[in-house]
Protein backbone atom coordinates (compact mmCIF):
# COMPACT_ATOMS: atom_id res chain seq x y z
CA UNK A 1 0.00 0.00 0.00
CA UNK A 2 1.05 3.82 -0.83
CA UNK A 3 0.00 6.99 0.59
CA UNK A 4 0.81 9.82 -1.24
CA UNK A 5 0.85 13.55 -1.25
CA UNK A 6 0.85 15.99 -3.89
CA UNK A 7 0.40 19.37 -2.31
CA UNK A 8 0.86 21.39 -5.39
CA UNK A 9 -2.47 19.50 -6.34
CA UNK A 10 -3.85 19.19 -2.92
CA UNK A 11 -4.82 15.60 -3.70
CA UNK A 12 -4.14 12.72 -1.51
CA UNK A 13 -4.06 9.44 -2.93
CA UNK A 14 -4.33 6.09 -1.36
CA UNK A 15 -3.13 2.98 -3.56
CA UNK A 16 -4.08 -0.54 -1.97
CA UNK A 17 -3.38 -2.95 -4.71
CA UNK A 18 -0.53 -2.51 -8.00
CA UNK A 19 -3.63 -3.63 -10.13
CA UNK A 20 -4.36 -0.93 -12.52
CA UNK A 21 -7.80 0.81 -12.33
CA UNK A 22 -10.34 0.47 -15.05
CA UNK A 23 -13.21 2.47 -13.64
CA UNK A 24 -13.33 5.56 -11.59
CA UNK A 25 -16.24 6.46 -9.48
CA UNK A 26 -17.23 9.54 -7.45
CA UNK A 27 -18.43 8.54 -3.93
CA UNK A 28 -19.15 12.44 -2.94
CA UNK A 29 -17.61 15.63 -4.79
CA UNK A 30 -13.70 15.45 -4.52
CA UNK A 31 -13.57 11.85 -2.98
CA UNK A 32 -13.08 9.06 -5.66
CA UNK A 33 -12.56 4.79 -5.55
CA UNK A 34 -10.83 2.91 -7.97
CA UNK A 35 -11.71 -0.51 -9.07
CA UNK A 36 -9.97 -3.22 -11.45
CA UNK A 37 -11.29 -5.47 -14.11
CA UNK A 38 -12.45 -7.37 -11.32
CA UNK A 39 -14.26 -4.81 -9.39
CA UNK A 40 -11.93 -4.83 -6.66
CA UNK A 41 -11.06 -1.66 -4.97
CA UNK A 42 -7.47 -0.72 -5.99
CA UNK A 43 -7.39 3.09 -4.88
CA UNK A 44 -9.00 6.03 -3.12
CA UNK A 45 -8.22 10.09 -4.30
CA UNK A 46 -9.04 12.68 -2.53
CA UNK A 47 -9.21 15.98 -4.04
CA UNK A 48 -8.74 19.94 -2.00
CA UNK A 49 -7.19 16.96 1.01
CA UNK A 50 -6.09 19.12 3.20
CA UNK A 51 -9.07 21.13 3.52
CA UNK A 52 -11.05 18.37 4.30
CA UNK A 53 -8.79 16.72 6.95
CA UNK A 54 -7.05 19.80 9.19
CA UNK A 55 -4.92 16.88 10.66
CA UNK A 56 -4.41 14.24 7.90
CA UNK A 57 -0.30 14.95 8.41
CA UNK A 58 -0.60 13.18 11.66
CA UNK A 59 -1.45 9.64 10.21
CA UNK A 60 -1.75 7.06 12.80
CA UNK A 61 -1.43 3.31 12.09
CA UNK A 62 -3.28 0.50 14.12
CA UNK A 63 -2.74 -2.92 13.14
CA UNK A 64 -4.96 -5.64 13.95
CA UNK A 65 -3.72 -8.93 13.64
CA UNK A 66 -5.28 -11.04 11.11
CA UNK A 67 -6.72 -14.40 11.06
CA UNK A 68 -4.92 -17.09 9.46
CA UNK A 69 -6.24 -20.18 8.23
CA UNK A 70 -4.60 -23.23 8.53
CA UNK A 71 -4.52 -25.20 5.36
CA UNK A 72 -4.05 -28.76 5.34
CA UNK A 73 -0.71 -30.35 5.25
CA UNK A 74 -0.22 -32.00 1.77
CA UNK A 75 1.04 -35.62 1.58
CA UNK A 76 4.28 -36.29 0.22
CA UNK A 77 3.92 -38.60 -3.41
CA UNK A 78 5.55 -41.25 -1.50
CA UNK A 79 2.94 -40.99 1.32
CA UNK A 80 -0.27 -41.22 -0.84
CA UNK A 81 1.64 -43.93 -2.71
CA UNK A 82 2.32 -45.66 0.40
CA UNK A 83 -1.61 -45.33 1.75
CA UNK A 84 -3.12 -46.20 -1.42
Amino acid sequence: MKITYDPEADVLYIQLTSKMPVESVNIEPGVFYEIDDEDHLVSIEILDASERYKDFNQVEFIHYPLPIKKRPKKQSKKKEAASA
